[in-house]
Formats: structure tokens, sequence, C-alpha cells
């Protein structure tokens, strides 16, 4: 090997390294500025998007939360905006409430829009908030009215986004 190949072979290692080193550069800065999702980019959703879904989980909310003895047929009902496993759960949980709630109890949910706030975290699921007001009827007790709060998990299929989950946080 003469002196130029040596040195054409120390120039294309320092190239190699220097793009090696921009890679590692912009990926770290990646992580960094998406809350180190590994570009799972955090981001609202457009005003039209927000309105859709708004919109839908107030009515998902309250109608899944709303239920009598012997009457869960609102759970049963949300099956065309929840994806397939969530839609399994639901039904179980409508058999559970028909089989053990007490006669003349009712539960009656009202989801308020105004608190509706969602994130999409990557481009096939999204979490969202919204505050709710229950009244519970129940025998033998006073009518109780509590504020709670939900956590949806949602997930986008085909064309549009499904609830995928859904719990109650303080």
């Amino acid at each position: 090997m003469n002196k130029n190949n040596i040195v054409i072979l120390i120039l294309i290692g320092l190239v190699v390294a220097g793009v090696l080193l921009l890679s590692y550069v912009l990926y770290t800065w990646n992580r960094t500025n998406t809350g180190g999702s590994g570009g799972q980019v955090q981001e609202q959703f457009t005003v039209a998007e927000t309105a859709k879904l708004s919109d839908l989980l107030t009515t998902f909310v309250s109608l899944y939360n709303t239920y009598t003895t012997g009457d869960a047929s609102n759970v049963r009902a949300l099956g065309d905006y929840a994806t397939v496993s969530f839609q399994n759960i639901m039904a179980d949980r409508a058999d559970q409430l028909e089989d053990t709630l007490p006669q003349g109890y009712s539960l009656i949910t009202k989801a308020v829009p105004e608190t509706f706030q969602a994130i999409r975290v990557s481009d096939l699921k999204a979490t969202a908030e919204i505050s709710a007001t229950q009244e519970e009827i129940a025998p033998d007790k006073a009518t109780s009215l509590r504020q709670v709060k939900y956590k949806i998990f949602l997930f986008f299929t085909e064309e549009s986004w499904k609830v995928d989950g859904i719990e109650e946080i303080q």
C-alpha cells in the first residue's frame, strides 16, 4: 500500500466516524425533544378531531357508566365504538352488572364535555381524560352525587378511533 491509499482509507474512516457521530447526536436530540418516546411524538389533535373525539367520548363515558338493576344494555350498545378486545370486556361487564346489581339500584353518569382532553401518543394510540358527575341510587341509602374522572385509551382502526380501555382515576 502506498501513502495515497493510506490517506484515502483514513479519510474514509473519518467520514464514517463523522456520519455515525452525527446519527447518534440526532437520535439523542430526537429522544430528548419527544419526551424520550423514541419517535412517538405526543401531539395535540386538530380542532376538528378534538371536537369529534369529545362528542364520541362524552357519550361513551356517559353510557358505559349508566345502568340499572337487570339492564346494562347501554354498555352492550357501545360495541361499534370499541376495539374487538374491549368489546369482549364490555360484554363480560354487562353480564356481571345484570347478574349482581341489587334490586332498585341505578347509576346515572353524565360526562362533562368541557373537561375533555386528548393527546395522540402515536399514529395508532391516544389517551383522553374526561370528568363526569355520577348519581347513585341504591335501596336503603340516600341518593349520592360524586365527581369522577376517567382515562380512556384509544386505538386507531381503519378510519376511526376506537375505545380500547377505560379506567377511573383520581
